[in-house]
């Protein structure tokens, strides 16, 4: 299936040999896909990963106004604690001239799963960890200017997750960034409610396991917009294939679908952002750099994009009505993840 992609400018691709990946999470609820090295550990190095794309080159590629976004907040939803997020954040945004970030300034929040800021939690699982780092370094990429609230649920479950989205929807938030989902189950109707918070937008990673991963939730949310992922082919932009599109099983299809979804539910994604983990984009945690991709990329930066831009508050319904603001992505396929 294909989907709208934000508007691109297109980038020189850089050759480079073709890499091994692995998802960060290994029961994919978090939509993160690392490079890795010949004996499956996540790659680590001591300066940014030549070919992947950092800040600067995101904004070039989406013509991002770096000087936008003041005023405004995005929130983002991931699992568990990161006692040196601050930290990687800091390292992430002098590495790419973006202005500081701090809990001192009152740019970043870091929340529990109570919705407070102490006590925060342990880290346990290193693969919310650079779930976490690349969420909020891609917001910070496509919005220097907004503040981030990162909300960590006690649970990497879409039930646990879910949590997080409550508490970030009662915050004074522009936006919401959920890079998590897991398969459709006959429950998800009960749910709609959580992602239908008038005034706030919410942007959810589709999934990296292509058509074949089957339906997604919520990414199949009729109140959130699904976000999947491009890449770059040379000069051509095509859907990248590992990025999951699908028929809801649950949900009904809306009366904004467009006619040519051939779905007789809910059809998703809406739109694309970059997210090939090769090259993937350069990401800070824990003391190295490594290239990451997967729709997980793709969600925070749309999201916090969508709030600089003044319309954080979308439903897939905008992203319809305003399909001309959008490139539709004609080249490549939703297939596997390779």
């Amino acid at each position: 299936m294909r989907s709208a992609v934000l508007a691109i400018v297109l980038l020189p691709t850089v050759a480079f040999a073709t890499p091994a990946f692995r998802s960060l999470c290994p029961d994919h609820s978090c939509r993160a896909v690392a490079q890795v090295d010949a004996h499956g550990d996540v790659i680590r190095l001591g300066t940014p990963p030549a070919g992947s794309y950092g800040a600067q080159d995101l904004q070039m590629m989406f013509d991002v106004d770096p000087t936008l976004g003041a005023g405004k907040t995005v929130a983002v939803v991931d699992a568990f604690g990161y006692q040196e997020l601050e930290a990687d954040l800091a390292v992430y945004r002098q590495q790419y001239g973006l202005p500081p970030c701090t809990v001192a300034s009152g740019c970043l929040t870091i929340l529990n799963s109570n919705g407070q800021t102490a006590p925060l939690a342990p880290d346990t699982d290193q693969g919310w960890i650079g779930e976490t780092a690349l969420d909020v370094q891609m917001v910070s990429a496509a919005c220097p200017m907004c503040k981030i609230v990162v909300i960590q649920s006690n649970a990497a479950g879409v039930s646990g997750l879910e949590i997080g989205q409550l508490i970030a929807a009662k915050l004074s938030v522009d936006a919401i960034s959920d890079s998590w989902g897991g398969p459709e189950d006959p429950t998800d109707m009960a749910s709609e409610g959580d992602y239908d918070n008038p005034g706030i937008g919410t942007f959810v990673s589709s999934g990296d396991d292509g058509f074949s991963g089957g339906p997604a939730y919520p990414a199949s949310s009729a109140n959130a917009i699904a976000v999947g992922g491009i890449e770059l082919d040379g000069t051509t932009v095509a859907a990248w294939g590992g990025a999951q599109s699908g028929c809801s099983a649950q949900i009904p299809k809306q009366p904004w679908a467009p006619a040519a979804a051939p779905c007789s539910m809910r059809a998703f994604a809406d739109i694309s952002a970059f997210a090939a983990p090769g090259p993937g984009v350069a990401t800070y945690v824990l003391g190295g750099w490594t290239p990451v991709g997967g729709t997980s990329a793709a969600a925070p930066f749309s999201a916090a994009l969508f709030a600089a831009a003044g319309h954080g508050d979308a439903r897939p319904s905008f992203v319809y009505k305003h399909a001309d603001a959008f490139t539709d992505v004609t080249a490549g396929s939703s297939g596997t993840r390779g």
